[in-house]
């Protein structure tokens, strides 16, 4: 299964703006999904990541790390059930929760 990440999905998961998602996808020269061995992510073009995923996964979660050329993450996670990436929660309305 195929997933594509580009400006649009790393602005809403990450409610960030055209430039600083665009400098991710510039950055980004590894991929690991659900914690397995990083991988080398297509980029069929500028604006876009095109990431691989096994097909047995079920209806879950599904953890996507961005890995930056100096090993930083930034993660963001697909719904398999939903096939969409959900919005990173806000870690203060996380506190406020608990």
């Amino acid at each position: 299964m195929q997933i594509p990440i580009d400006v649009k999905v790393l602005k809403s998961a990450l409610s960030i703006d055209d430039k600083a998602a665009q400098q991710i996808i510039d950055k980004t020269r590894g991929v690991r999904i659900d914690e397995d061995t990083p991988i080398v992510p297509k980029k069929p073009d500028n604006h876009t990541i095109t990431v691989e995923a096994p097909t047995n996964l079920g209806d879950g979660l599904l953890v996507i790390d961005l890995i930056d050329e100096h090993g930083g993450t930034i993660t963001i996670a697909y719904d398999l059930k939903e096939k969409k990436f959900r919005q990173q929660e806000d870690e203060d309305e996380e506190e406020e929760e608990e």
